[in-house]
């Protein structure tokens, strides 16, 4: 192997280690537990996940009535994909799941860069966000 290829063989190292530190999906229970913002266009979307298993979902938009909901919500730590935590009696108030009711939400977990993210759809970029 020549010294180029050396080179940015070790770059390619870094940036393989570097991806791998910014995004884990390992992430305990105790770390789970607290307030969440999801990153909506309008108004505020808001999660409390409580130690005791339960949660409170929060939704808000100008100039029309706030919602709330409450529920329960389980770790299932090693799921085939990573760590999930399902939502039971979850209603989405965002665009595009809003008409969906009530059920359940197998939401992904990750850490992305030191901050805890529940996934609502990566390829739109929709995250709720441990604050």
């Amino acid at each position: 192997m020549n010294v180029q290829s050396q080179r940015y063989a070790g770059k390619a190292g870094l940036v393989m280690a570097f991806a791998l530190l910014a995004c884990s999906s390992t992430v305990s229970r105790s770390e789970l537990v607290g307030n969440y913002s999801a990153n909506v266009r309008v108004g505020t979307d808001t999660l409390v996940l409580r130690e005791d298993g339960s949660y409170v979902h929060s939704h808000s938009i100008p100039g029309e009535a706030a919602t709330e909901q409450a529920g329960t919500w389980l770790l299932e730590p090693r799921a085939a994909d990573g760590t999930r935590v399902t939502f039971d009696r979850f209603t989405f108030e965002i665009e595009p799941y809003k008409s969906a009711g009530a059920g359940l939400w197998p939401a992904l977990v990750a850490k992305h860069f030191g901050k805890i993210r529940l996934t609502i759809n990566e390829d739109m970029g929709l995250y709720y966000t441990k604050q």
